[in-house]
């Protein structure tokens, strides 16, 4: 009966642990660092995107030199 408790127990803790930096996470895959590029030319035609980091960019050219991974169509909501 106890190696039943210590086995729930374990396995309960286990599971916790493993979503503790979930929300984390999914901030360090919003940009990637290494896709940066600023420099970079883009057209100057204003087709307004959301960035996963809640910014908008003037379009999808300058959301991804800014090394945006995700983004949806349209301004971010205030």
């Amino acid at each position: 009966m106890k190696i039943i408790h210590f086995t729930a127990f374990l396995f309960l803790l286990i599971t916790f642990s493993c979503n503790k930096n979930s929300d984390e996470d999914s901030k360090d895959d919003c940009i990637d660092p290494e896709k940066i590029n600023k420099m970079a030319p883009c057209i100057l035609i204003y087709a307004p995107v959301c960035g996963c980091d809640g910014q908008t960019y003037s379009n999808e050219c300058v959301a991804e030199n800014n090394g945006v991974l995700r983004f949806e169509m349209g301004e971010c909501p205030n």
